[in-house]
């Protein structure tokens, strides 16, 4: 359970005292986290860029779909995207922006309990990403060289199918006006 096939052992919320090598250091039992601030401050850009597209609206839009971007930037102590002195700018380009917000959540929600897949399949890029296996560490080499040989641990499948899942069949059959989802 603590020995990753990838070889890269996670400690995002665990103490940063705990050293499992020698299990030493004070446990502290904190609160599971439900839900994040960041999070919300991430989905309400990406709605709000998603509306402004919608409508046309994106340069009226811009300033106020970063300042939520950078409250997460401010709080991690780097640079923002707003202008000013030692800020990154805002992209004048709304695809610009939207690589911007998904490259955001993939850093901030990073081994949060599956959250990228299903961003993956909201956006409708998890064929594309998932095509891609997944590469680590060789955790049976015997010498250095050998275990930090980047190989590949695992690959991986996604449908057309599997952006939505199918409607369980006594459900078509009670409804004939149910149609069950595409590729199912």
């Amino acid at each position: 359970h603590d020995n990753p096939s990838a070889g890269y052992l996670i400690r995002k919320h665990v103490d940063p005292t705990f050293v499992h090598s020698t299990n030493t250091g004070s446990y502290k039992s904190r609160q599971g986290i439900l839900y994040r601030l960041a999070e919300a401050y991430l989905s309400y850009a990406e709605s709000a860029l998603e509306y402004s597209i919608a409508k046309g609206t994106y340069d009226a839009d811009k300033t106020d779909i970063v300042k939520y971007i950078d409250k997460i930037r401010e709080r991690a102590g780097i640079p923002q995207y707003a202008a000013g002195e030692k800020k990154l700018g805002i992209p004048t380009d709304p695809e610009e922006m939207r690589k911007l917000i998904r490259r955001e959540r993939r850093v901030e929600m990073n081994c949060e309990g599956g959250l990228r897949w299903f961003d993956l399949r909201r956006w409708k890029e998890a064929e594309k990403v998932f095509e891609t296996p997944i590469s680590g560490m060789n955790t049976d080499g015997k010498t250095n060289t050998e275990y930090f040989k980047r190989t590949e641990i695992q690959k991986r499948v996604f449908l057309k199918k599997m952006y939505l899942w199918p409607i369980y069949q006594n459900y078509l059959d009670n409804n004939e006006k149910l149609v069950q989802n595409k590729y199912w």
